[in-house]
């Protein structure tokens, strides 16, 4: 999910409030190859068939938290400062990835 910083400050439960159903919805397709393959296809406006194809091989990239690796976070940043030409990067990649909600919404969920 992406926020303007300015958005994450200003309504802060809109945010929480999104990202929780974001986190719930990627949970359940995640665990639920049968009950998100007839949502894919609706959605997609695919066949069931080519639904559960794009299912099984997007399953692999759903990671299981819903968060990527710092590492991966850095080399991300380091490439698109590298793409768009900057002279330099953010002082710390938490400046552009804050997963500190997505963990404590994720640990609140796996409480419940």
């Amino acid at each position: 999910m992406v926020v303007r910083e300015g958005a994450a400050q200003s309504d802060p439960g809109l945010v929480e409030k999104f990202l929780r159903g974001t986190l719930k919805g990627f949970f359940y397709a995640r665990e639920n190859r049968s009950g998100t393959i007839p949502i894919l296809a609706r959605v997609q406006r695919i066949d069931e068939n080519l639904a559960a194809k794009t299912y099984d091989v997007s399953r692999p990239a759903m990671t299981s938290d819903g968060t990527v690796s710092d590492e991966l976070l850095k080399t991300t940043l380091e490439q698109t400062v590298k793409r768009l030409g900057l002279k330099e990067a953010p002082s710390s990649f938490v400046r552009v990835f804050d997963y500190s909600r997505t963990r404590r919404i994720r640990a609140e969920l796996e409480a419940q």
